[in-house]
C-alpha cells in the first residue's frame, strides 16, 4: 500500500515535568523518567538554601543519613513548600511528524 516512516507506526513519548512556584510555572520534556527526577533534584538542590530556613535544613540533617536519599530530599522540599508543587506526566505521546494545530 505505500511506504509509511517508522515514527508514524510507533509514536514516541516523553516525560513532562512542571514545577509551579511562586514566580510561575516552568516545564520541560525528557525522554526518561530519570533525567526528570534528575533534573527535579537538581531545581530542588539549587533552591534549597535560598527557599528553606535554617532550621528547615538542620531538620534535613538531623535525619539517618539512610533515609536521605535524593527522593526523599526532593519530598522533603515540597513538602515544607506552600508555594511550590510539581507534577510528572508519564508516557506523553508525541508525534515526529506532525505539522501542528491548524
Amino acid at each position: 500500500m505505500g511506504y509509511q516512516k517508522k515514527s508514524s507506526l510507533h509514536p514516541k513519548t516523553v516525560v513532562i515535568l512542571v514545577i509551579n512556584h511562586r514566580h510561575g510555572t516552568d516545564a520541560w520534556a525528557f525522554s526518561t523518567v530519570e533525567k526528570a527526577q534528575e533534573s527535579l533534584l537538581k531545581w530542588v538542590e539549587e533552591w534549597w538554601k535560598e527557599e528553606l530556613s535554617k532550621s528547615t535544613r538542620k531538620e534535613w540533617k538531623s535525619l539517618p543519613k539512610e533515609e536521605r536519599t535524593d527522593k526523599a530530599k526532593i519530598e522533603f522540599y515540597f513538602d515544607r513548600k506552600d508555594d511550590e508543587y510539581y507534577d510528572l506526566f508519564l508516557d506523553v505521546e508525541i508525534d515526529s511528524d506532525s505539522e501542528g494545530f491548524k
